[in-house]
């Protein structure tokens, strides 16, 4: 390399590690400011903490809409046709609402489908479907109504409920660690 490259690999590494630094410092003041909100908490078993606090920035208290197809709407996620006089649409979701809550619910779904108890159901999905991103995004829809049901209505967090074909028992053991992403700890 040339001195101008070695320079510049050193200034992009140095990048590297203050942003990872602030990373932690972000993680860090996430779990100060959210320890005592039992909501937040709540959906962070669901989601991890990252995700979240962005949902309750985005959509507030779960709690505070009717059902889960509420939230779910809220956020976006409902599904909706369009189609005209003529043109018979597709079902595809609204994409109302932010769409950092569903970028976010997005980064949720692709933990959750890499877990080997949740993999065999997303793949069927995926195979019924004949793409990824419809599964994807049912996934991201199971997310959102069992962050309803968790923080809205205090049910306890079920992955096993959420995913049919999950043994409860193996899943169990396993929730709040696979929830947070590697990142977020």
């Amino acid at each position: 390399m040339t001195a101008w490259d070695q320079r510049r690999m050193k200034e992009l590494a140095e990048a590297a590690l203050d942003t990872r630094k602030q990373m932690g410092r972000s993680r860090r003041e996430l779990r100060r400011v959210t320890k005592d909100h039992a909501k937040i908490g709540a959906m962070a078993k669901v989601v991890g903490l990252p995700t979240a606090c962005v949902l309750w920035v985005c959509c507030g208290d779960p709690g505070e809409y009717s059902c889960a197809a509420a939230y779910s709407k809220a956020l976006g996620l409902n599904l909706a046709e369009r189609s005209s006089g003529t043109y018979q649409g597709k079902l595809k979701i609204s994409k109302r609402g932010k769409s950092m809550s569903r970028r976010w619910l997005y980064f949720a779904a692709m933990r959750w489908v890499q877990d080997p108890l949740v993999r065999p159901w997303y793949e069927r999905k995926k195979a019924k479907d004949q793409t990824g991103m419809r599964a994807l995004v049912a996934v991201m829809r199971k997310l959102s109504k069992a962050v309803y049901h968790v923080a809205g209505r205090g049910a306890a967090f079920e992955a096993a409920r959420l995913f049919p074909g999950i043994k409860a028992g193996k899943r169990a053991a396993t929730t709040t660690s696979q929830a947070q992403p590697a990142v977020a700890r």
